[in-house]
């Protein structure tokens, strides 16, 4: 049998030559030669022993998966995707109508301001039953006129949108806006400036209806398709428009005015009005 000498470093000491039998290699076993006194040049002192391993190229490659172990996975990757798209869509709903809680209780404020200012809320569409076409936008915004030839033209204070009198009438029923200055009267002592009740409306807040020419209020809160209230008109950040609804007077509040707005989301209906605090859950669509 033939012997071979091996030195392995086992303390701060030096190391020692161990024989082992290759017979006995696997075993791992090894048998001291020589006392602490030898030392081996190839070792640093302050090592510490390892004991000998046989190696061979089945313990080191990795072993790939089974298909029985991938169907276990994937079996476990869509149970937890079922678990968590509904939980997912809960969120998102609560998300949509908390944003649009928030949105009401700024146009509410606004409201009020004008209300103190001018003693009255803004006048609601004079043509019975139109609801989503309403000059919540203007009233709020205020608006600069400025009388032409033949017709009057009406620009708000943020510049954003410029309306003529001739729409005006035909869309809101109505000759022109209360909270308006005119650059005529500029000087006059009766002359009393537009004021802007409403600031810092995001894209997503604004639309502009092409169809009829006017600009409104819409939630930037989303609905689920496929409601869409005014069919082809898109707000500025570009998703489906959603109007502000306004009446005043109001048939809920008669003594001052309603404001709602539907949000479908999860497959229910949520409104969220000024006459409750809390949405209204499952109202049919308007």
């Amino acid at each position: 049998m033939k012997l071979m000498k091996t030195c392995i470093p086992i303390d701060r000491d030096g190391c020692r030559d161990v024989e082992a039998s290759k017979s006995n290699v696997s075993q791992q076993f090894v048998r001291p030669l020589y006392g602490r006194g030898h030392r081996c040049q190839r070792h640093l002192p302050g090592a510490m022993s390892l004991p000998l391993q046989r190696f061979n190229a089945s313990t080191l490659q990795r072993s790939a998966f089974t298909l029985i172990e991938l169907l276990v996975v994937i079996a476990i990757i869509a149970t937890l995707a079922a678990l968590l798209l509904p939980a997912a869509g809960i969120m998102m709903r609560k998300e949509n109508i908390g944003r649009a809680i928030s949105e009401r209780d700024q146009l509410e404020t606004a409201l009020e301001s004008y209300k103190d200012k001018y003693g009255f809320y803004p006048p609601g569409n004079a043509n019975p039953g139109v609801y989503t076409n309403n000059q919540l936008y203007y009233e709020l915004m205020g608006t600069t006129a400025s009388p032409g030839a033949t017709v009057t033209n009406f620009t708000t204070l943020d510049g954003l949108s410029t309306i003529s009198g001739t729409t005006v009438f035909s869309v809101f029923g109505v000759g022109a806006f209360m909270n308006c200055s005119q650059n005529t009267n500029a000087g006059a002592e009766d002359y009393v400036p537009a004021k802007q009740f409403l600031s810092n409306l995001k894209p997503g807040e604004v639309a502009s209806n092409g169809i009829f020419g006017f600009t409104m209020i819409v939630t930037a809160a989303n609905s689920d398709p496929p409601y869409q209230p005014i069919p082809g008109v898109n707000s500025l950040a570009g998703r489906p428009a959603n109007p502000w609804r306004y009446m005043c007077p109001g048939s809920n509040n008669p003594t001052s005015y309603d404001l709602w707005v539907q949000i479908y989301s999860g497959g229910k209906t949520n409104l969220i009005c000024n006459w409750s605090k809390q949405p209204i859950y499952n109202v049919p669509l308007q």
